[in-house]
């Protein structure tokens, strides 16, 4: 029960400036049209579906990304928790949350760092796609209400340390586990091959102290 997707877009394509003016044009444009609404449950359907749209022509078009098991997300009210692998720019999980929108018209989640939620102008981001720092029961309440959440237990460490090995840099986090466990949910693991390799960064090549943290 996991989904698989694969990008063959090149190193050099993968600076993802296509990607990032995509998300910056379509960013201002609800965050322009919000200003004069109040948040609603209309206007979050409305964010998603022209985002995620964009999101998900990005990542076909621009990434070559093809999905395999995505029968496995449930189709109506049940919960589930989706845990993905952290790429140094997670452009497969932005894609995989479009997908899902535009496929079953579900809402995906996502447990975020703390830093996340202080950076400024991204306010109406975090409200519409749910984005929160969360703890155990939180997170377990959610998906006891039948969401969907997304968890990367490797965070940024995983997306900064990790190499084209792909080696599980988790630092002994088991949080999503206790989570799956008291809200008695599955867990839909989640893995896209190329992910590193479709985007330039220099932290994922360098190999100064690089052992010793993946030795850990």
């Amino acid at each position: 029960m996991e989904i698989l997707s694969k990008m063959t877009s090149s190193g050099f394509q993968g600076i993802n400036v296509g990607t990032l003016i995509a998300k910056m044009v379509s960013l201002a444009t609800f965050n322009a049209l919000d200003r004069g609404l109040q948040t609603s449950k209309i206007f979050s359907e409305f964010a998603f579906g022209y985002l995620d749209d964009t999101v998900q022509i990005t990542a076909e078009v621009y990434h070559g990304q093809e999905w395999h098991g995505l029968e496995n997300i449930p189709d109506s009210d049940d919960g589930a928790l989706i845990i993905y692998y952290h790429g140094v720019i997670p452009v497969d999980y932005y894609g995989l949350i479009g997908e899902i929108w535009l496929s079953k018209g579900r809402v995906v989640s996502s447990m975020v760092d703390r830093s996340l939620m202080q950076i400024p102008g991204l306010d109406n981001l975090r409200t519409h796609f749910n984005l929160f720092p969360g703890t155990v029961d939180s997170c377990a309440e959610l998906l006891e209400s039948g969401e969907l959440l997304g968890i990367a237990p490797g965070g940024a460490y995983e997306s900064l340390f990790g190499d084209s090995s792909y080696p599980v840099l988790w630092q002994s986090r088991m949080g999503f586990a206790k989570v799956a466990l008291k809200a008695n949910k599955p867990i839909i693991p989640v893995f896209t091959e190329n992910i590193r390799e479709c985007t330039m960064t220099l932290a994922g090549r360098m190999k100064a102290g690089r052992s010793k943290i993946n030795n850990k």
